[in-house]
């Protein structure tokens, strides 16, 4: 089985190496990664550092831009069996998060998946509570409500 990270990234040249070390310090079980970057025009070396990580690099122009859009095209550019759709600056905490994003849907438990976000140090005090609320540090299937957050998601491929 093949997940594609997928990346959507206009200047994160400030987080990407670190979301990229991360990428590949993952340990996963029977789970391929492909690393793909969806770019709309940075000027900061992100697609430098993208490429210099190994991985795939596709581009949208700022004026065909649209979040739905630019993730539709990096999903299409990607070969995996799951897609994992996260920003270019966030950063998983460990190197289990890729196999804990996969395997609910590997179990057949979900149909899709979502990372907690925690924050970080330029997190300001309101930020940080928005993610406590959303965020609960144990993982819940079923989940209860219909919350889901876009900058880390997880999906499989349908035909």
């Amino acid at each position: 089985m093949r997940a594609s990270i997928v990346i959507r990234t206009l200047n994160e040249a400030r987080h990407l190496d670190d979301l990229l070390r991360m990428i590949a310090r993952q340990k996963t079980r029977g789970i391929e990664v492909e690393t793909v970057l969806i770019d709309s025009g940075s000027t900061d070396g992100t697609v430098e550092i993208a490429r210099a990580h190994g991985a795939r690099v596709t581009t949208i122009t700022r004026a065909e831009f649209s979040f739905g859009r630019s993730l539709n095209r990096g999903c299409a550019f990607s070969t995996g069996d799951i897609l994992v759709l996260i920003s270019g600056h966030c950063v998983p905490v460990d190197e289990h998060w890729l196999q804990n994003l996969c395997q609910p849907l590997i179990d057949g438990q979900a149909s899709y998946s979502y990372g907690r976000q925690i924050g970080d140090d330029d997190s300001n005090y309101s930020e940080r509570r928005i993610f406590a609320k959303y965020y609960p540090p144990v993982s819940q299937i079923p989940q209860q409500g219909f919350f889901c957050e876009p900058a880390c998601k997880i999906d499989p491929v349908t035909g």
